[in-house]
């Protein structure tokens, strides 16, 4: 199932919750299925498109073709998102394979998407992601014009410094240029580093396509992406430590059987 439906989580969770309900007498139904249902809505409530008022009512693994689009106009409220989570958490009873691949498929997509975002506002400036965001043409074309200007007087600018500097000392001259190279340098390795975040991300993002997925192997490529400097929300690790614990006792189950 590499989509979750929300209506489909609903009736899932109704099931967990009169189950739930049936093996503790001292358990309202009422009260377990309202608070269960609560989680899956405020999660849904949490992913919205820009141009409509509804959330979302699905929600699928992210391909390479939905990155530009969604950086532009899928809206996640991280805060809710993570308050679902964990909410769900706190919810033994309410362990679902579904819900788990939801949460840690959006949060990390959502990591995903505000780094890119970051980084997009440091290299060309709030002014042009908001246009490049709204598809606004005109302004795209104004902002191009503008950078172009700022380029040639920036670099003029320089010139006559250096110029300067060399009238004055030669000594000078080469300390403008030799700072002047290790400024680009410096901008040239910090770009590379956000874009090696950003593959590190796509990276532990790639894995979790489906629900049946290899929480092992999702696991250790977030801990590669933390080493690399990406900073996950606490309760991605937990869902993947719960869902790891989980298989490794069905492991030991069928294991025990088997003897």
């Amino acid at each position: 199932m590499v989509t979750c439906t929300k209506c489909v989580l609903l009736d899932e969770v109704d099931g967990l919750a009169t189950a739930y309900a049936e093996a503790n007498s001292a358990v309202s139904l009422s009260v377990a299925r309202e608070a269960a249902r609560a989680i899956v809505e405020e999660a849904f409530g949490s992913l919205a498109w820009e141009t409509a008022t509804a959330s979302l009512e699905c929600w699928s693994h992210r391909s390479p073709a939905d990155h530009e689009r969604d950086w532009r106009k899928l809206l996640i409220s991280r805060d809710c998102l993570i308050g679902a989570a964990e909410s769900y958490v706190e919810k033994p009873w309410l362990r679902s394979r579904n819900l788990d691949w939801l949460f840690v498929n959006s949060l990390v997509y959502a990591e995903f998407l505000a780094y890119l975002d970051s980084v997009r506002t440091k290299r060309y400036g709030i002014f042009r992601v908001a246009a490049e965001k709204d598809g606004d043409k005109v302004a795209l074309r104004w902002l191009l014009a503008a950078r172009v200007g700022t380029f040639l007087v920036k670099w003029l600018a320089w010139l006559a410094v250096f110029v300067l500097a060399l009238a004055i000392n030669p000594i000078v001259a080469a300390f403008v240029a030799v700072a002047t190279v290790a400024f680009k340098a410096w901008k040239l390795h910090e770009r590379h580093r956000q874009n090696k975040l950003l593959q590190s991300m796509l990276q532990a993002y790639a894995p979790l396509r489906s629900p049946t997925l290899s929480w092992p192997v999702v696991w250790d490529e977030l801990n590669v992406a933390r080493r690399r400097g990406v900073v996950w929300d606490g309760v991605v690790y937990r869902l993947a430590e719960l869902r790891m614990a989980d298989c490794g006792n069905a492991h030991s189950a069928t294991s025990l059987r088997a003897v």
